[in-house]
């Protein structure tokens, strides 16, 4: 049965234009796999309109059989974006492969042409369905986060009792003080660091990055239906929203997430100098040229995808939903609710340990001066008593 099937698909390939025969052999030469190849060629010569070779090769295979998989010529394909009809993306040459941006064409492609919506309740439908997918790694995210920042508060508070231990000359105390938080710091608050960038990495940032490149690769492709696949005032998805809105909303969301912490620890409860939460913010304001030259189809994903994250973010802070899916609650100390401190300014300088050295530079100098200090009083004393022993001898 093998090589009857085998030799159908031969026949089908030797229906092929003489043109067409070169790449045929080469196709069955370099590929063990011959109908495979062979379907691809007869596909390829029913694309080229060649009627008088292909009727013979088109008793031979079943219609199941000839699914497109090469793209088509280049002529046919602007010939059918000139008549107003979408060519396939196999034709245009996307989603040719099993990569995570190919499957979310393909997933865009048949919601708008099975499910026969338009393109961007397409793109709403595939983030929402995306969220929803995404929503217990979102919740495991933020309990990392409230515990990652409980933990912070709590190292902090020991940090301000370490340093006033060291101010008062506590030497031992403040070295056990030290070797607990470097303990915490190492078993603690390092893993849940780790975990916290874990989840947008390996789980927001690749869905949100293949989306995005998805779309971008659509909205340059020319299908005819994304230039009125749009709706409100961004009707044509293949150019940049003519009036800004869209831009705007994607810059505005992303800081409403940096301050209520939708998707990273809340800024505002975090330990951290004026720089860095300058560089967090200052970054999204920069990303507003770029956001105005991308297409309407991409922006409206990235503001679709920031309101959606907004909302799971408001609907786990709530005390029922935390208490229910086991987040804990966020405990802020005193040294992280100071008004107008820089807690992270001593917190660095408490853990910014010398290379080759487990002791902190700050607490290494202090200690370092308590004990030139002993030192010089013992060696006062030890003086004073030497004077006074030879006064009294002379005496005696």
């Amino acid at each position: 049965s093998r090589v009857a099937s085998t030799s159908c698909y031969l026949v089908a390939a030797a229906a092929c234009r003489p043109a067409a025969l070169p790449g045929c052999r080469l196709l069955l030469q370099t590929s063990k796999r011959l109908p495979h190849c062979s379907r691809i060629c007869f596909q390829r010569n029913l694309a080229t309109g060649n009627s008088t070779t292909t009727s013979a090769a088109a008793g031979v295979l079943s219609e199941t059989q000839l699914g497109v998989y090469l793209p088509a010529p280049e002529g046919l394909v602007n010939a059918k974006i000139s008549a107003g009809v979408d060519p396939s993306l196999a034709e245009l040459g996307l989603a040719t492969s099993a990569w995570p941006a190919d499957l979310v064409q393909r997933t865009l492609e048949w919601l708008h042409c099975s499910a026969e919506l338009p393109w961007w309740a397409g793109i709403t439908a595939f983030v929402v369905s995306a969220r929803i997918l995404l929503f217990p790694v979102m919740v495991m995210h933020r309990r990392n986060c409230n515990l990652y920042i409980n933990a912070l508060s709590s190292q902090q508070t020991q940090t301000a009792t370490l340093l006033q231990a060291v101010k008062s000359g506590r030497m031992e105390e403040a070295e056990w003080l030290q070797k607990q938080l470097t303990d915490q710091m190492h078993k603690q608050t390092l893993p849940l660091l780790k975990r916290v960038m874990a989840c947008p990495l390996l789980a927001f940032l690749p869905v949100f990055g293949s989306t995005f490149y998805a779309l971008n690769r659509l909205s340059t492709s020319g299908l005819p239906s994304l230039e009125s696949g749009g709706a409100f005032w961004f009707a044509d998805l293949t150019l940049p929203d003519p009036y800004l809105g869209l831009p705007v909303l994607s810059i505005a969301t992303t800081y409403a997430m940096l301050l209520t912490g939708s998707e990273m620890p809340q800024l505002n409860k975090l330990p951290g100098s004026k720089f860095t939460k300058t560089l967090l913010f200052g970054l999204p304001l920069v990303a507003l040229p770029l956001a105005m030259h991308f297409s309407a189809a991409v922006v409206y994903f990235w503001s679709l995808n920031n309101v959606l994250s907004l909302a799971q973010g408001t609907l786990l802070k709530r005390p029922a939903v935390a208490k229910a899916l086991n987040i804990p609650q966020v405990n802020i100390g005193r040294a992280f609710s100071g008004a107008g401190a820089n807690p992270l300014a001593e917190f660095r300088e408490i853990f910014d340990a010398k290379r080759g050295s487990e002791m902190p530079r700050v607490m290494e100098e202090q200690m370092r001066n308590l004990r030139d200090q002993r030192q010089q009083q013992q060696q006062q004393q030890q003086s004073s008593g030497v004077s006074d022993r030879k006064e009294s001898s002379g005496k005696n």
